[in-house]
């Protein structure tokens, strides 16, 4: 096998722009899988660290976390909530969709109270004011919001009539909060006029081991919608993979191109080599001697295209990242765990495999006369 290996490689080593244009083709397909791979695997990791700073959300019955909105608890509810067993912390929100800027584009603005901003806002940074205060008519805009809609400190927005002014806009969270404006929940619902209504509540417990099971008895006792943490990170995970399922099609035909383009350079090596094929079996070497050497070249072609894809993919994340947050103000940190990277080389190594098969069992079954005969 080392014999046929050192030979696969003088092989490639003979036909250098050839070989490194067609590893370029593999390495460009494994390169757009990686950095969408790693792009995705960020923002979700990103939403479950968020969502898990909470322990339970709380909605009118048959509400979901997407669909939040336009159906109302009333505030004084979150008593009916404290009284729960292993219930720590409970306060209302209300969640409205205003039109903001030039373009009037739509951006969520969340109401809480402000002295439990920092619990429903967990690991929030200032980039540049300060927090809402208590009776202000202030809002605290996500990073992409105030990008999105060109606004700065000191800007004011409508709101139900009432100008609320910005007074702070919060550094990346790198998920769907960048895009959230903030504002005190009393001022909010006096400028709606949804005076001591919320949308949902968020609910915090002692004991964290026991989560799903103050999540089930709140929604039974309570007949409302009461999802833990990894239930809301799921509905929006579903959301993820079915765009996920879009974009596999995408990169499943990018690979495919990948796989054709070592197929068709093969086949063409075959046919160029014919006379050496000829005399390799003329000295003995056997058919599956000639099987294992062109089915070694490709499967060396998709595994070099996998190890230049997965670098070009990780500066390729790093670029999307600069990108997004320049362009759309959308902060996604692409993370690289080892199943990425695995993928990336057992897809390499699958394209390899297949583009090279029947190349290889070509190359295996040309008889010698007739090699030694080709010109």
């Amino acid at each position: 096998m080392l014999e046929i290996l050192k030979l696969a490689l003088r092989n490639l080593g003979r036909r250098k722009l050839r070989t490194a244009l067609t590893i370029l083709a593999v390495s460009l397909a494994i390169a757009l899988t990686v950095s969408a791979m790693s792009v995705y695997e960020g923002y979700l990791r990103a939403i479950e660290e968020t969502f898990e700073a909470v322990d339970i959300f709380v909605l009118p019955k048959g509400q979901t976390i997407m669909t939040l909105g336009e159906v109302y608890l009333p505030e004084g509810f979150v008593e009916n909530l404290t009284r729960i067993k292993n219930v720590r912390l409970a306060f209302p929100s209300l969640a409205v969709q205003v039109p903001v800027g030039v373009g009037r584009t739509p951006i969520r603005v969340i109401g809480m109270p402000v002295e439990f901003m920092s619990e429903g806002l967990p690991y929030a940074e200032l980039l540049e004011g300060r927090f809402p205060r208590t009776g202000e008519r202030t809002l605290l805009l996500g990073y992409a919001a105030a990008k999105g809609a060109d606004m700065e400190i000191h800007d004011n927005i409508p709101i139900g009539g009432t100008n609320f002014t910005v007074v702070g806009i919060l550094k990346p969270f790198g998920d769907y909060r960048d895009n959230f404006a903030f504002a005190p929940l009393a001022t909010l619902q006096e400028a709606l006029r949804l005076e001591n209504r919320a949308t949902h509540f968020l609910v915090f417990v002692e004991d964290r081991t026991l989560i799903e099971e103050t999540a089930s008895e709140i929604g039974s006792r309570l007949d409302v919608s009461a999802y833990h943490a990894r239930a809301v990170s799921e509905q929006v995970e579903g959301i993820m993979e079915q765009a996920k399922a879009i974009e596999s099609i995408y990169y499943a035909l990018t690979l495919l191109i990948g796989a054709l383009f070592v197929f068709c350079i093969m086949t063409v090596t075959v046919t160029e080599r014919t006379r050496e094929i000829g005399v390799l079996r003329a000295i003995g070497a056997t058919k599956v001697f000639i099987f294992k050497m062109f089915l070694i070249e490709a499967i060396l072609i998709g595994l070099l295209g996998g190890a230049f894809g997965t670098g070009i993919g990780i500066a390729l994340s790093v670029l999307y990242e600069t990108l997004l947050g320049q362009f759309l103000g959308v902060y996604i940190e692409p993370v690289f765990p080892l199943e990425v990277i695995g993928t990336a080389f057992l897809i390499a190594l699958a394209v390899g495999c297949l583009a090279g098969f029947y190349p290889a069992y070509r190359a295996s079954r040309i008889q010698v006369v007739e090699a030694l005969r080709y010109e």
